[in-house]
């Protein structure tokens, strides 16, 4: 294989792999901070932060909000799992919804 062919194939593999990449994203939403079926459990909840997965609310429903204490500097990772074949989303804000 020459040096032009090896230039070529290395683009086209590259092209070819940011295309594959590309069409899995999904597209960025700004969120949403109206929930119809209210807030969901009735309390706060207050992270351990022991390093350990914790969970929020064993079934959550579209439509409903959790309300979490968090601690300024603290680093949080939240996730969300869906049982049906939809995308999951979680939307964070602040209290007063004044930043998403």
């Amino acid at each position: 294989m020459s040096a032009k062919q090896y230039l070529f194939m290395r683009l086209f593999l590259f092209c070819l792999s940011f295309l594959a990449v590309s069409s899995f994203t999904q597209a960025q939403f700004a969120g949403c901070l109206t929930a119809p079926n209210d807030q969901y459990p009735s309390g706060v909840f207050t992270p351990n932060c022991t390093g350990s997965s914790e969970l929020i609310v064993d079934y959550a429903f579209t439509g409903e909000y959790s309300m979490v204490k968090l601690t300024n500097g603290v680093t949080y990772k939240f996730s969300a799992d869906n049982i049906d074949d939809d995308i999951a989303y979680v939307t964070i804000a602040t209290a007063d919804g004044s930043s998403v």
